[in-house]
């Protein structure tokens, strides 16, 4: 899983947002805003990651079942997969 070049996550104003620059009229562009581990899963994915490598920093970081990081995982990239801003 990998962020599209053409999505910036930025810091603003006390939030992590994800910008995404459309590079046709019809692709998604906008803003979304994300809570501190979905910025951290999308975070990773500006790298191309499995799911695996991403649950391996979320451990590093957070205490918490397994089951429960890889929904979150799974959430964030279903979300940014619909939006279209993921390669493949």
């Amino acid at each position: 899983m990998k962020l599209k070049s053409n999505v910036i996550i930025q810091p603003l104003a006390g939030e992590t947002m994800l910008v995404v620059a459309a590079t046709t009229p019809d692709d998604f562009h906008g803003i979304v805003k994300f809570n501190d581990t979905a910025a951290d899963i999308a975070s990773a994915m500006r790298e191309d990651v499995t799911e695996d490598q991403i649950l391996t920093l979320l451990q590093e970081k957070y205490e918490g079942p397994e089951e429960a990081m890889r929904a979150d995982i799974r959430k964030v990239a279903d979300r940014l997969r619909r939006i279209g801003v993921l390669e493949g």
